[in-house]
């Protein structure tokens, strides 16, 4: 029974693989964060994952240095917004 269930597994093209990301470095995780949150005000960590190409675990790791999470997503903290993105704010 067991060897059967392990046959239709593999036989299954639609199951979850799991991919491994290799981390970049701190500098250019924050550089890639910094220009996402200057094209959206709220993003949620899956976007996060997804666009930095980066583990879940990292990017949050590093995303709670320099946002808050809120309801609809992460929101980067006052002190890093820049002007402009406080200007469309208010």
């Amino acid at each position: 029974m067991f060897l059967q269930l392990k046959k239709a597994k593999l036989a299954n093209p639609t199951a979850a693989v799991q991919e491994i990301r290799e981390r970049i470095p701190k500098e250019k995780l924050l550089d890639k964060l910094f220009a996402l949150f200057a094209e959206q005000d709220a993003i949620t960590l899956k976007d996060l994952t997804l666009k930095t190409n980066q583990p879940q675990v990292y990017v949050r790791e590093v995303v709670a240095e320099i946002a808050t999470q809120t309801s609809t997503g992460f929101q980067l903290k006052r002190e890093y917004k820049t002007e402009a993105q406080r200007s469309v704010q208010n």
